[in-house]
């Protein structure tokens, strides 16, 4: 290596200190890609299907569905939000349009996890599934999604995004809705960060209503003849 090579330098070595900050991380991915680009720009954020570490200050903002139980951290309930269990269209023209709960004994779902929890909670909200359901899985949420959109099983989705993506059909429609909070969690410095504050206000006002454009309330679209 030449004595006079200089490493080049990293895409956010120009961003301030302030910015290169992981502002806000959302633990799950697919609600993240649907509502951060709306309301954390211009900010960072990350996010993944795991949870980010607060304490250890890998991001200063999350997204959760569950209430922190660390007595350190700071928690607001923003809303209450729905699920329901969703189809493409391709996959209804296939098996049909499936209502109750007794109608997805033998059908395929898109599984989340090998490990067994996803199936047992499907189990808790009345679902007679096995593993022999799965036809296959995904951890990621945006993976998973993708495949319900191909037409590989049935699968869960927050109703905002499922109102959103084209080519989807609720199925299971006597089901009841899987209801889930939204939390905001920052750690302590928000009472004295002003800039911590400024977004973390933000991104509670953001998350009260569907990003611009997007509406929870308009009807997903017919399956098609």
């Amino acid at each position: 290596m030449p004595a006079t090579w200089v490493p080049p330098p990293k895409p956010w070595a120009w961003r301030p200190p302030a910015v290169r900050r992981r502002w806000a991380a959302w633990s799950l991915s697919q609600p993240a890609t649907w509502w951060l680009p709306s309301c954390c720009h211009p900010w960072c954020a990350s996010c993944a299907n795991k949870s980010r570490d607060l304490q250890r200050r890998e991001a200063d903002i999350a997204v959760r569905h569950v209430k922190p139980e660390q007595p350190d951290l700071i928690a607001r309930l923003i809303r209450e939000a729905t699920a329901h269990f969703y189809a493409s269209e391709d996959w209804v023209k296939l098996h049909g349009h499936p209502r109750s709960a007794e109608e997805a004994a033998h059908l395929p779902f898109v599984g989340s996890d090998r490990s067994g929890q996803f199936l047992g909670y499907l189990r808790q909200h009345g679902l007679p599934l096995t593993v022999a359901n799965f036809s296959c899985y995904a951890d990621h949420s945006v993976a998973h999604w993708a495949l319900v959109r191909e037409g590989l099983g049935i699968g869960v989705m927050m109703d905002e995004i499922a109102h959103d993506t084209p080519g989807i059909v609720r199925v299971l429609d006597d089901v009841p809705p899987v209801r889930f909070p939204i939390w905001l969690v920052t750690h302590r410095e928000l009472r004295t960060s002003r800039r911590i504050r400024v977004v973390f206000d933000a991104l509670a006002q953001g998350l009260l209503e569907p990003p611009l454009g997007k509406s929870a309330d308009e009807p997903l679209p017919p399956v098609k003849p």
